[in-house]
């Protein structure tokens, strides 16, 4: 796990463009991100032995899809503290830092590719831990015949 992009600059990076090196909060933020991809790693390999020696289920894919995109998110949260304002208003010369703000506004989007997080919590949760599922009345209606919204006018 390499951040939010593998290709992203380091929030290391990011804080030296923006000339945060010698500020401490910026390099409590910078050390939290590297502590997050080393437990993200560790997290994501974890759940890969354990599914190969089948000690886990294969739903527990679930767990490393919702430990990654946790983690992402704060990854460019953090990148963008770094960046500061350079990440919401740039110019040609904060490329990288303008870059940080796109990276936050797209994390989201990256919660929703290939399924969202809350897909995966309740895939966890009724496959892995064998919690109830979730309450529905329409359990024996067809499709067709589950009521919707009044049509617009």
């Amino acid at each position: 796990m390499r951040g939010v992009n593998p290709w992203a600059p380091t929030p290391l990076a990011v804080a030296r463009q923006a000339g945060r090196l010698d500020d401490p909060v910026a390099r409590q933020q910078a050390g939290e991100a590297h502590a997050l991809e080393l437990a993200g790693q560790e997290g994501s390999a974890r759940i890969s032995r354990g599914i190969a020696a089948r000690k886990l289920n294969d739903q527990a894919a679930g767990m490393s899809r919702i430990l990654t995109g946790l983690i992402n998110t704060q990854l460019a949260t953090i990148n963008l503290k770094l960046a500061g304002t350079a990440g919401v208003a740039w110019d040609e010369e904060d490329q990288m830092l303008g870059e940080m703000g796109v990276e936050f506004l797209m994390r989201q989007v990256r919660q929703i590719s290939g399924g969202t997080i809350e897909m995966s919590r309740n895939a966890v949760s009724e496959r892995l831990l064998g919690m109830p599922r979730e309450a529905r009345r329409d359990n024996d209606v067809a499709f067709r015949e589950v009521p919707r919204s009044a049509p617009s006018r």
